[in-house]
């Protein structure tokens, strides 16, 4: 089968649709993605029952070369998770008036165009509930680095050592003497 183009897809309602995504604001800075579109769209109307291999778009669109590995360079499913961001981000904002939405399954490099019904377009994008956690499931602890005094990492007591029962924090005493003209000590409790 000889290799297409766009100009084969002149009167496609998928491919209007896909430049008019492409011309948007949204991806005017992000020609990597626009090319990454592009050439999922082009797939996907020519023959959309064939799947699209990592590989081949690492090396046609990513500039990978024919024999690199995707295991181990992952460059296909960032970027195919940055388009997908983007077009989601377009059509809730850019395309919201738009008869299809483009879409892209997760697991998958092959684009969907899907019908979106009447009374979707133009009404305000929906809110989706945060994700829930299930019952029992602990939240991971957070290391808090930015809440430590940065005199505790230099050796100095901390800042909860040294408050009063006020909540003032005690005045550092100063000893006096040769040997220990630079120890800094507190009062005892």
């Amino acid at each position: 089968m000889p290799p297409t183009t766009g100009a084969d897809f002149a009167g496609d309602e998928r491919w209007g649709l896909v430049t008019r995504v492409t011309a948007s604001r949204l991806f005017g800075k992000a020609a990597q993605l626009r090319e990454l579109l592009l050439f999922l769209a082009e797939k996907a109307i020519a023959s959309p029952a064939v799947e699209i291999t990592e590989q081949e778009i690492g090396s046609r669109v990513l500039g990978r070369r024919p024999d690199y590995d995707p295991q181990s360079d992952n460059i296909v499913r960032v970027q195919i998770r940055r388009l997908r961001q983007k077009l989601e981000e377009y059509f809730v904002a850019d395309g919201l008036h738009e008869p299809m939405v483009i879409a892209i399954p997760k697991g998958s490099h092959v684009l969907r165009f899907e019908r979106r019904p009447e009374q979707d377009r133009g009404a305000p994008p929906r809110r989706f509930p945060r994700r829930v956690r299930p019952a029992g499931s602990a939240r991971r602890p957070r290391f808090s680095w930015w809440r430590q005094s940065p005199f505790s990492w230099a050796g100095f007591p901390s800042t909860e050592a040294n408050r009063q029962p006020g909540g003032r924090e005690r005045p550092p005493q100063v000893r006096s003497g040769l040997a220990s003209s630079c120890e800094i000590s507190r009062p005892p409790s």
